[in-house]
């Protein structure tokens, strides 16, 4: 799937998919996390989601740390997501703070929450994790170069 803007009333299944990076934005405040949500392709259905969040910065092409998993009983937790033990994140995290709300209201997200799948650079495949960068396909840096031809 190329990357781009995807449907709020979706945003649990594309999470749960199986291997997806996303990144969250609040349009009122212009705050987002990237968030790359991982489980093995041979799980069975008690294996958790591991949550992770991009903690590198845009130009280190996707450096994430492990902070939570999602367990498929429901009762676990908040709606199934809970801390993990061995995290160096603490609840008091703002990205971990924005995924729990996220996960909290994941049934019914404000439309101020845009979800945003990752997507490549096309000119040099680098990962997008920028709204406006998947928006027109190009990271900074390479806008910039296409620009000045």
């Amino acid at each position: 799937m190329e990357g781009g803007k995807l449907e709020n009333a979706r945003a649990k299944e594309y999470i749960l998919a199986g291997d997806a990076v996303l990144t969250f934005r609040n349009s009122e405040t212009g705050n987002r996390f990237t968030y790359r949500i991982t489980r093995p392709k041979d799980a069975d259905e008690k294996c958790p989601h591991f949550v992770k969040v991009r903690t590198g910065s845009d130009s280190d092409n996707g450096q994430y740390t492990y902070f939570a998993n999602i367990w498929p009983d429901e009762n676990r937790g908040l709606k199934g997501l809970q801390h993990g033990r061995r995290s160096q994140l603490t609840y008091e995290t703002p990205s971990v703070r924005a995924f729990a709300w996220i996960w909290d209201h994941i049934d019914d997200l404000p439309d101020s929450i845009e979800v945003w799948h990752e997507g490549r650079c096309l000119r040099c495949g680098r990962q997008l994790t920028v709204p406006e960068s998947i928006a027109h396909g190009y990271g900074p840096e390479c806008i910039q170069r296409i620009g000045s031809r």
